[in-house]
């Protein structure tokens, strides 16, 4: 008897045993539960209070907050291009277009800081990435400044600054100086070009292909005695010639349309074609008379303007020198922003360092197309005006 009992017993005790640690582990998870769901709630209320520290890697901004404040007039202007003043209007004129509002994830990025970040790399062509590090901020938010910069500029600023001389006084300012610094008469301005390096574009990649062996756009540009551009056409393909970029520039269509006075005239070199209102060079050959060779020292000794002006766009902003990682719509307001730019240094006297022509003259930059010489016949007006001048020259 006492045996079932103990058989009994035990059965009882495993079947105790069973329950209670069924009863423990259901607990547990309950339990388990509990603590999960107690500490999502208490995330979710840390989200909406604290700021995430995990958006970007650290960096540091020293650069531009403590050692830029300690920068003479000429280290500032060495490193950004232009001078405090100029920095400063630019920060005035563009401010409503690059001022940006402050995020629950990061404060925004000051305007005079984005307006430095775009002149560094225009200054010195450096990458995005070392940019990026310099400033303490990502590649891709320097690539996003860039942009808007330029966008920024070519809205804002291109129509005011790079701008055709209208007025009376503005021509006969212009007119006065070439006459006594040159001894040209008439002159409103030179007309040039040079080629901007750019990667193979998708679409047409021949026509940008030029001369030298590389892809480029074309800046025609005029330039007044003072070295400012007066007017740009930014983009033609650099396989066109000189003729057949001024031919589709707006330049052209102003002065067949004879919208400045008659005894008005540019001046360009030979590979441009000969109008009454665009004087270029008798056309080389062994027989020019000493009037001709007379009329051609004066009018080359004219072009010394967009020499300099050219040499230095490119020598102040070296991101002409260097094909860039950019898409053509963005090199075209890239390029349309440096002759902004050089305008505003020229127009405030922001000094330009003798050192800076060694970009321009250095061998691993690519060099400027030949200028080939205009084929197109000359019009007969501009034979004969060219005859005048140069009987009166002689």
């Amino acid at each position: 008897m006492w045996q079932i009992i103990l058989v009994i017993t035990h059965w009882l005790l495993e079947y105790w045993n069973r329950r209670r640690k069924g009863y423990e582990k259901e607990n547990w998870r309950l339990l388990r539960r509990r603590r999960l769901l107690m500490m999502r709630l208490l995330q979710q209320r840390r989200r909406r209070n604290v700021v995430k520290s995990c958006w970007a890697y650290p960096t540091s901004a020293r650069f531009w907050e403590e050692i830029v404040p300690t920068y003479n007039d000429i280290n500032f202007l060495k490193h950004f291009g232009t001078g405090r003043e100029t920095f400063q209007c630019l920060v005035d004129e563009l401010y409503l277009d690059l001022v940006r509002e402050d995020t629950i994830m990061r404060p925004a990025i000051p305007v005079d800081k984005r307006i430095a970040v775009a002149l560094t790399l225009l200054r010195t062509s450096s990458d995005f990435l070392s940019v990026a590090k310099l400033f303490g901020i990502g590649e891709s938010t320097v690539h996003l400044i860039l942009k808007e910069f330029s966008s920024a500029v070519c809205k804002t600023l291109y129509g005011k600054i790079v701008t055709f001389p209208s007025t009376v006084m503005e021509r006969e300012e212009i007119v006065s100086a070439f006459n006594n610094r040159w001894h040209f008469p008439g002159c409103l301005g030179v007309l040039g070009t040079s080629h901007i390096p750019i990667l193979s574009p998708s679409q047409s990649e021949n026509n940008y292909f030029n001369k030298e062996g590389y892809h480029s756009i074309v800046v025609l540009g005029l330039v007044d005695h003072h070295h400012t551009f007066r007017y740009a056409d930014v983009g033609q393909p650099g396989g066109s010639s000189d003729a057949e970029t001024f031919f589709k520039s707006e330049l052209y269509r102003y002065l067949s349309a004879k919208l400045i006075p008659e005894e008005f005239h540019l001046i360009a070199g030979s590979s441009f074609p000969l109008l009454h209102s665009l004087m270029t060079p008798f056309p080389f050959n062994k027989s020019k008379d000493s009037m001709q060779k007379r009329f051609d020292y004066h009018l080359h000794k004219a072009f010394t303007p967009l020499k300099v002006a050219f040499a230095h766009l490119r020598g102040r902003w070296k991101i002409l020198l260097k094909r860039c990682d950019l898409q053509l719509d963005n090199m075209i307001d890239i390029a349309k922003t440096c002759l902004v730019l050089h305008n505003l240094c020229e127009s405030n006297g922001d000094n330009y360092f003798d050192c800076w022509d060694q970009n321009v003259n250095d061998e691993s930059t690519f060099s400027q197309s030949m200028h080939k010489e205009n084929l197109t016949t000359a019009s007969q007006g501009g034979v004969t005006k060219r005859n005048e001048l140069a009987i009166f020259l002689y």
